[in-house]
């Protein structure tokens, strides 16, 4: 049974500060899970629409590209909490076995619920840790980020040791329509 694990973040939760109310605990707290910066082979994309964001949020796509993502060492409940926070509060079926049993050669554990993230997947192991992102395998058409939603990323790209060009320029990748 999994009793740790790495979220690697992409959008909005890349911000330190706006994943801190997912764990309903300040940044500057002793509590505050270790967080690193990491690249992932995939992309993302911005689609869908959110009332909370008033335009489309963001999903990871496995298929091409790079992505930038920051990893928080949650516990089990912590991942669960913040994969139903995600989907607006929806109830989950527990998913600590289903997410056990996820392998390289079959990474996604997805799940029968309405909310949009309905997949988890596995990115990589690391000292024995697995790596989860939480997207969909859902088709949902691509339409544009709202400003705030894109500061929200862009703030949190901020924290990471890259430069303006490059982040301003990974906004620009992820707003595109391929």
């Amino acid at each position: 049974m999994i009793d740790r694990i790495w979220y690697a973040a992409y959008g909005s939760n890349l911000n330190r500060h706006r994943f801190s109310k997912y764990l309903n605990i300040a940044v500057d707290d002793a509590k505050y899970p270790v967080d690193e910066w990491m690249v992932s082979v995939g992309s993302v994309r911005v689609a869908g629409y959110s009332e909370r964001w008033g335009g489309g949020v963001a999903f990871f796509d496995p298929s091409s590209g790079v992505a930038i993502m920051r990893r928080y060492l949650l516990s089990l409940e912590q991942f669960a909490s913040l994969w139903s926070g995600e989907n607006r509060g929806e109830q989950l079926p527990p998913v600590g076995q289903r997410l056990a049993e996820a392998t390289p050669e079959s990474p996604d554990v997805c799940l029968d619920i309405e909310g949009a993230y309905n997949c988890s997947r596995l990115l990589d192991l690391i000292d024995q840790v697995p790596v989860f992102t939480i997207t969909t395998d859902r088709e949902i058409a691509q339409s544009p980020a709202s400003e705030s939603y894109l500061t929200v990323i862009a703030d949190g790209l901020a924290e990471s040791p890259s430069t303006t060009a490059f982040r301003e320029s990974y906004i620009s990748g992820i707003q595109r329509t391929p």
